[in-house]
């Protein structure tokens, strides 16, 4: 056995392992991002097939008491049910959306994004250790980067001459620019 001993999970045994085949020569995603997902009731399953939402009756044990149904006809991607069972929010190609079991009536939900970068002002001095372009194989030693704005304007060996301003003294760390 390979298993790791320090790993909870790597000897959990698995009880009354069996395959569900309810989609006969289709996927039921990935488990990753589209399913499949249980309802907290454990009265569905819903997934992702051919790239749109579906739904199937099943017993606790997961065996299919119904035939599966399609729910919408768009990109559907990361499933949540609401605790109630009665809906399943996702992702769409055009943003939040939430689709009701009974009548099937699909809902967007506003996803208020106001927030903005702010763009720093003035000039800003790193005084770093040492840099890592992601170019070169070595790191270059006691380097100056200066930040105008959001912009790098400047990247090379220190000079204490431009430690004026604004400096940040990161002379004991590894700096990234970009990242």
């Amino acid at each position: 056995n390979d298993a790791d001993p320090d790993d909870p999970w790597a000897s959990a045994p698995q009880v009354d392992e069996r395959w569900l085949d309810f989609l006969p020569h289709g996927s039921v995603g990935t488990r990753s991002s589209d399913g499949p997902v249980w309802s907290p009731d454990g009265d569905w399953l819903a997934y992702v097939s051919n790239g749109v939402l579906w739904v199937i009756p099943v017993t606790h044990d997961g065996d299919p008491v119904g035939p599966p149904r399609r729910l919408n006809n768009e990109s559907t991607a990361y499933l949540s049910w609401t605790g109630d069972s009665r809906s399943i929010v996702y992702l769409s190609t055009d943003g939040l959306r939430r689709v009701w079991l009974e009548s099937g009536a699909i809902a967007d939900i506003p996803v208020p994004a106001t927030w903005s970068r702010t763009v720093p002002e003035g000039r800003t001095v790193i005084h770093a250790g040492a840099l890592f372009d992601g170019v070169s194989d070595e790191l270059a030693r006691d380097v100056d980067v200066v930040v105008e704005g959001n912009r790098i304007v400047r990247v090379g060996p220190h000079d204490a001459g431009l430690h004026r301003g604004r400096v940040v003294d990161a002379s004991d760390g590894v700096l990234s620019p970009g990242l």
